[in-house]
């Protein structure tokens, strides 16, 4: 049996929701065209003559944004090329999850990195990009905190399969302090049921990088004959919201101890004592 839940809620007497979603993109704009200038991606900069284009969607099973819209192809050589997109708020605590599905294959061996978190402060002077998703010669995903020729940089023992579709997390963690946030990396052929207690890759952190509060989402092409295809972007102040699609407030609801717990007319209430709390939704067996 599955459920699907579309999730509008409303919280009534002491219950509250924390969790945030920042990002829900499946690149459904113009098969062909530049990323940029769609959906509300921006260029920082202008460069380049080849671009991250629209191309063919991809599917993962169980993931929320499998199957929807289309996907981004990477296959330039302009490294200037960098679309950005930003999140509504800036994240000053806790942890950024952004989960996307990728298929991927380096022909000529060439690695570079290919996403990334920013701070708010745009400009050409600023490259405050941290927690970099890579790709090595040997086609391994792997994370640095920041540049990889200047930062720890680490891979997954695991090379991707060109005709496989795998879904990937990253993440990054605001810690207290200075100059410590942590950068990590999970990568899964099938649909996890729950954030693991190890990451496949990290977590990393570099006492020479200065920490940033993520507002912005960045891609990046590196080399023409590379193909790299990324959609159903999720990105999320929780596990649940990023990877699962499904509300942290839903989950709270549903294991909560709650005298009753029933569906009326699609929508989800719960009653414990004289709080109530109800999302409203469409649930499919």
């Amino acid at each position: 049996m599955r459920k699907i839940i579309l999730i509008l809620f409303f919280v009534l007497g002491a219950l509250s929701v924390h969790a945030e979603v920042l990002l829900v993109e499946d690149f459904d704009y113009n098969f062909g065209f530049s990323v940029a200038g769609n959906g509300g991606w921006f260029l920082q900069y202008e460069g380049g003559t080849d671009l991250i284009t629209i191309s063919n969607g991809l599917e993962f099973e169980g993931y929320a944004q499998s199957g929807i819209g289309n996907g981004a192809l990477i296959a330039c050589e302009s490294s200037s090329y960098i679309p950005h997109i930003a999140f509504p708020t800036e994240i000053t605590s806790g942890s950024v999850y952004v989960a996307f599905m990728i298929q991927a294959t380096l022909p000529t061996g060439k690695g570079g990195w290919l996403m990334c978190f920013r701070d708010n402060n745009i400009s050409n002077y600023t490259f405050n990009e941290n927690g970099r998703l890579l790709i090595n010669a040997d086609n391994q995903l792997g994370i640095s905190v920041c540049k990889p020729q200047s930062s720890t940089a680490e891979y997954m023992q695991q090379e991707l399969d060109a005709q496989t579709v795998y879904l990937a997390v990253l993440k990054y963690e605001i810690k207290s302090g200075a100059n410590n946030d942590e950068t990590s990396l999970y990568v899964f052929s099938e649909m996890p049921s729950a954030e693991p207690a190890l990451p496949t890759v990290g977590p990393l952190k570099d006492a020479n990088v200065a920490d940033i509060n993520p507002k912005h989402l960045l891609l990046r092409g590196f080399d023409e004959d590379a193909w790299i295809l990324i959609d159903g972007i999720r990105a999320a102040t929780t596990w649940e919201e990023a990877v699962l699609g499904v509300s942290s407030a839903l989950e709270s609801a549903k294991t909560m101890n709650a005298v009753s717990k029933r569906f009326e007319n699609g929508r989800l209430v719960i009653t414990r004592g004289a709080d109530s709390f109800s999302v409203l939704g469409t649930q499919i067996e």
